[in-house]
């Protein structure tokens, strides 16, 4: 019996990873569904043999095996992007089989399990066809799974065991009825609306959503987010006076949403204020994580090989704890840290490259040249500013890596002119702003 299952979940899986191969927004449809449903109503993970195995894993170990044979078949000489792709990925396994041969297959590989969502991104998702039509609703996807976080985020506040209470399978009261890595997608859709609205012909839904989805952002309490918004609204008149146009109004219609918003589920103003007010005040978080991050950084083990290649998978992140007065194994609640102590200086020098490069280049894209990028080729600039912000004190989550895996991709289309290649035409006859179809 146990060879007939085996048998039929092999077949199953080969299935599933031949269709993601074949069809991109299976994966992200896919994907969206896992997270959505895992930050909302919150999952377990189960014993499989040695490994801790989730129903998001279920999701993202096909996207792996999708990604890497997607990636193989577009290996192209000369490419900037996919050679940083190639050096990230060399360091990253190295870092995977040192775990395999000092700690074993089971330590090492319960860790990378949870560092898969950087590759999911850099192998999947940056080898997404580049047309208008595969774009667009990669960006409308992700707006209606905001809009799923939106109404759970609601139905928390409304007294529901959903959200946070739900993910972290604890019962005790929390001000985050959100996590934050589903405050940050909210936050990330009222800006693709923003821009969908400045840009392009947007549907009426769209302008009552954004300002919706942006106090949603802001009345969940994740100071990460309010600060990757910021980051992203300060650089808007760098990369896009059009958006800005857009932009000053939404956060006006978003100020007037938050009072509402906040007046229905504190009663009163004064008690959404002193909300908000707690938490701007609140350091006791941002002091534990650079402790945690000094010490990790500056721990005694740190060699120069390990500076420059890292620890390798399986060694934990043991660490003092000054406030606790411990040694504790927390993660370091940081892209950049965790990155630095798996894959060290020579890992993540090409990831940050490969974060940054779409914000600064992207963001130089200028005219005409923009309409071929949709919405614009502004948005995917601020998308890179918001995800670089968002990872100082959280880990990049998935959805997070697959807009950068799919900003990469323009990147080096644009660079090879493909982009124009395959959209010019479609942006010619959609420069009289025809409706977007839905």
């Amino acid at each position: 019996m146990t060879y007939i299952v085996s048998l039929v979940v092999t077949i199953f899986f080969c299935l599933y990873v031949a269709q993601l191969t074949k069809n991109v927004m299976w994966g992200w449809v896919s994907l969206l569904l896992a997270t959505w449903y895992d930050l909302g109503f919150g999952t377990s993970s189960a014993l499989l043999g040695a490994f801790h195995i989730s129903p998001l894993d279920i999701v993202t170990i096909p996207l792996l095996v999708a990604g890497a044979i997607r990636f193989c078949k577009r290996i192209r000489a000369g490419s900037t992007t996919q050679t940083l792709v190639l050096v990230y990925l060399a360091v990253f396994f190295l870092s995977f089989l040192r775990g395999i041969l000092a700690y074993g297959i089971n330590a090492s590989g319960n860790e990378v399990r949870g560092e898969g969502a950087s590759l999911i991104g850099l192998l999947y998702f940056f080898t997404i066809p580049l047309d208008q039509e595969t774009i667009e609703k990669f960006l409308r996807y992700y707006v209606y799974f905001a809009i799923g976080l939106f109404f759970i985020g609601v139905l928390a506040y409304s007294g529901f065991h959903v959200g946070t209470v739900a993910w972290t399978h604890d019962h005790t009261s929390d001000e985050r009825v959100l996590p934050s890595s589903a405050a940050g997608a909210i936050g990330l859709a009222s800006v693709i609306l923003i821009s969908w609205i400045a840009h392009r012909s947007a549907k009426r839904w769209m302008f009552w959503a954004a300002p919706l989805l942006f106090s949603m952002a802001i009345l969940l309490q994740t100071r990460t987010v309010w600060v990757m918004l910021i980051a992203m609204t300060c650089a808007v008149p760098f990369v896009d006076w059009k958006l800005l146009k857009k932009l000053v109004p939404m956060l006006l219609a978003g100020t007037f949403c938050l009072v509402a918003l906040g007046i229905a589920f504190y009663s009163n103003s004064q008690g959404l204020s002193n909300h908000l007010e707690e938490s701007a005040s609140d350091s006791g978080t941002l002091v534990w994580r650079i402790n945690g991050w000094r010490f990790l950084i500056m721990d005694d083990d740190q060699t120069p090989e390990t500076v420059l290649i890292g620890k390798s998978f399986g060694s934990h992140f043991f660490h003092f704890d000054p406030q606790g007065g411990a040694y504790t194994d927390a993660p370091p609640h940081s892209e950049y840290i965790t990155q630095f102590l798996r894959v060290g200086v020579v890992g993540i020098i090409p990831l940050l490259f490969l974060i940054l490069r779409p914000a600064y280049l992207l963001g130089k894209v200028r005219g005409t040249q923009t309409r071929t990028i949709f919405p614009s080729a502004s948005l995917w600039s601020l998308f890179a500013i918001g995800a670089f912000a968002f990872g100082i004190t959280y880990s990049i989550t998935s959805d997070l890596w697959a807009i950068l895996g799919v900003a990469n991709a323009l990147l080096q289309a644009k660079s090879q002119k493909e982009i124009h290649s395959e959209n010019s035409l479609m942006a010619l006859s959609n420069s009289s702003s025809m409706r977007v179809p839905t």
